[in-house]
């Protein structure tokens, strides 16, 4: 590639991710913009994950990983304490569902 190639990103990727910043009013809202036949090529690959069990570090040693832990039941208390937090986030108009948390982490808790 000459050095016109590599200055452009579009060169090597042809989706662009745009950032519109967030206001007083309006959270920041992600724009994706590129060639649309690319990204359904892109969005039907699949990718495979594996969970590590063992890493090496440098010494040489094994060390176990742990396994994530489980989603625990919040108490009752708890469970108030965050609907009155909620509750203080809309009525100041702080709260936007998805970034504060959602309504739905409370039935699934």
């Amino acid at each position: 590639m000459s050095r016109q190639e590599t200055d452009s990103p579009s060169a090597v990727c042809p989706e662009t991710w745009v950032l519109s910043p967030a206001t007083e009013t309006e959270p920041a809202k992600l724009d994706l913009q590129g060639d649309a036949e690319w990204m359904k090529e892109a969005m039907s690959q699949t990718v495979d994950f594996k969970i590590v069990e063992e890493i090496q570090d440098g010494q040489g040693n094994t060390i176990k990983v742990a396994a994530p832990k489980s989603t625990k039941k919040l108490s009752r208390k708890q469970l108030k304490a965050r609907e009155r937090k909620r509750a203080a986030q809309r009525l100041c108009g702080e709260y936007y569902p998805g970034i504060n948390g959602t309504d739905e982490d409370e039935w699934d808790a």
